[in-house]
């Protein structure tokens, strides 16, 4: 998933310049994740980066974003299927928002997260190690009033999908692209909807 990072990169530029003609201020964090055992540069026990470091995302900057993306390594890709999606959504759940924030998640990935729940022939069945609950991590960032995104790169995140749909409601979104390639073409535009509805609520 190596071009995923150019992608993001154009979705942070391209949305941060067409909100600053509005005035309004627009923070993004990265959550990378990879899989348990396996390295691009993370601790195997803990598959997770996170820009800001700090987890606050009033300090984002984006040009220290860019250069955590050029930092970032893609991995993986082996015969075993599942990775540590739900530790990536444990790490943004945590991350500290503005109280004024409108909060939108977008869960980008081209495979099932660990767990039978995802599929039966996971590397993990009882889940991913580090023991978060899914079901719970919906339930805690639905109550953020958070809007959810899940990208699909590949078919087998169907199931995936699903479940989170179920269990998250309407708020939660699932966008099925062919390649990477066309990901910047996708989130680009939802986010600016989003934010324009905002400021039209904010408004009346």
């Amino acid at each position: 998933m190596s071009d995923i990072f150019p992608e993001v990169k154009r979705i942070i530029k391209s949305v941060i310049s067409q909100r600053m003609s509005r005035s309004v201020s627009t923070k993004f964090a990265i959550v990378g994740y990879t899989d348990h055992g396996e390295s691009g540069g993370l601790d195997p026990m803990n598959p997770v980066t996170i820009y800001p470091p700090s987890g606050k995302l009033n300090n984002f900057d984006q040009e220290d974003s860019v250069q955590f993306l050029n930092r970032l390594i893609a991995s993986g890709g082996g015969p075993e299927l599942g990775e540590a999606m739900i530790d990536g959504i444990y790490n943004a759940y945590r991350l500290q928002w503005r109280p004024e924030a409108s909060k939108i998640y977008f869960i980008i990935g081209d495979d099932c997260p660990q767990g039978r729940d995802f599929h039966i022939n996971t590397k993990y069945p009882e889940g991913c190690p580090c023991g978060h609950n899914w079901r719970s991590l919906l339930k805690g960032i639905k109550s953020q009033g958070a809007i959810v995104k899940l990208v699909k790169l590949s078919e087998i995140l169907n199931k995936t999908g699903a479940l989170f749909k179920e269990e998250y409601g309407e708020n939660m979104e699932m966008i099925s692209l062919d390649k990477m390639t066309d990901l910047a073409e996708a989130v680009i535009p939802s986010i600016v909807r989003i934010i324009e509805h905002n400021l039209e609520f904010a408004k009346s």
